[in-house]
């Protein structure tokens, strides 16, 4: 009788993690990315077990879902080893859309810990591979990524002319909610170059780069309206409202990041409420609203276990040091600076580590990769 009952537990236990999976996939969406975990680890538990209950199709679904979830935690290191292990799971010999998937994350991975050759031979390949498979869709996901390898080389020219054939591709063929993926990562993008013009003393550059994306605007609007994700589409409208501001823009994008930051609250959307603190900081600032300025930047910090994305964290640990010397306190001055130091160093201690136990897989990998069928 434990002969007949064993294959029905497990094919039972099998549609309960796929049941999970797809609940998870649903969480991702709204970006509860606790819960995220929470499941992707239990599915694993049962489907990882190589006597029990081993399923291949599973273990790649929830390894792959963990690692788009500490992607948005920034464990860029945990990260890359779950790559390994999922590249076990796809033909290395051929094109596929999981192999390009895979590359595609892994890129994001070795961009975040200042792998950059590696980051962008990911993304080229996972391009070669969109390709091969006649896959639009995949194609700009890759070049988008090949253009975010450019802006961490910092290489705008050729970051900006990525990132527009990945627009041109998305508009050819793709969803809407697709396309409001890219024109969000665009104007993303489009920001962080601005930046970077900036503090080159380059200020006709960066005008002009939000002038051209005056399009991508107009276009990421309409079809932001036309979406069923309210995640999403209030990530498209907080992109925007940094547009507005760089734009100059103050007041207009004021309204609408105070609108975002309360709705992001609500929903419990820390990354999106927390940039828009940011943002409504650096307004404040410029306006000599130090007090204002300085009390968004300490509430982003909350809840403290909630750890904030260094992408935000720098920039405002950063403002809440010139706004503590402008008015000459030297010992919150001193206290922030430790902290951002602390941060600095974590970061670079974090690259370091991944750079001495990853570096020869990593290359392995891509040596194999690039050698099979190319």
């Amino acid at each position: 009788m434990e002969g007949v009952d064993a294959p029905s537990r497990m094919k039972s236990q099998l549609r309960h993690c796929q049941t999970l999976l797809e609940q998870a996939e649903q969480s991702f969406e709204l970006a509860r990315f606790d819960e995220v975990l929470c499941a992707t680890d239990a599915v694993l538990r049962v489907v990882d077990d190589p006597i029990e209950c081993r399923s291949d199709e599973l273990l790649f679904q929830a390894l792959m879902l963990r690692v788009r979830c500490r992607l948005k935690f920034e464990r860029f290191d945990v990260v890359l080893k779950d790559c390994q292990r999922l590249l076990g799971l796809v033909a290395l010999d051929q094109p596929s859309l999981r192999r390009a998937e895979l590359l595609i994350n892994m890129s994001f991975a070795h961009s975040q810990l200042a792998m950059h050759e590696l980051a962008l031979r990911g993304a080229r390949m996972a391009w070669q591979d969109a390709q091969a498979l006649k896959n639009i869709p995949l194609a700009s996901r890759a070049i988008e990524r090949v253009a975010m390898c450019h802006l961490a080389l910092g290489d705008a020219v050729e970051a900006e002319r990525f990132m527009q054939e990945a627009l041109g591709l998305i508009e050819q063929q793709g969803s809407t909610y697709e396309r409001v993926q890219r024109y969000s990562n665009a104007l993303h993008m489009v920001c962080g170059l601005h930046d970077s013009y900036l503090a080159q003393d380059n200020p006709g550059m960066a005008l002009g780069l939000l002038a051209r994306a005056s399009r991508v605007v107009a276009q990421g609007s309409a079809a932001a309206q036309a979406i069923d994700s309210e995640y999403l589409r209030t990530m498209w409208e907080a992109n925007v409202a940094r547009w507005l501001r760089r734009r100059g823009e103050a007041e207009r994008a004021q309204a609408e990041l105070l609108r975002l930051a309360d709705l992001a609250g609500v929903r419990g959307w820390a990354a999106i409420r927390r940039s828009a603190q940011l943002e409504m900081a650096l307004i404040a600032e410029v306006a000599g609203q130090r007090s204002a300025a300085l009390d968004l930047l300490r509430a982003l910090f909350d809840p403290p276990e909630l750890r904030v994305r260094d992408g935000v964290a720098l920039p405002a640990l950063e403002a809440q040091v010139r706004l503590h010397a402008a008015v000459g306190d030297s010992a919150a001055v001193a206290r922030v600076l430790e902290q951002l130091v602390a941060r600095r160093s974590a970061r670079a201690a974090a690259v370091r580590q991944a750079r001495e136990q990853l570096p020869g897989a990593g290359m392995g990998i891509m040596d194999t990769l690039s050698q099979t069928g190319r």
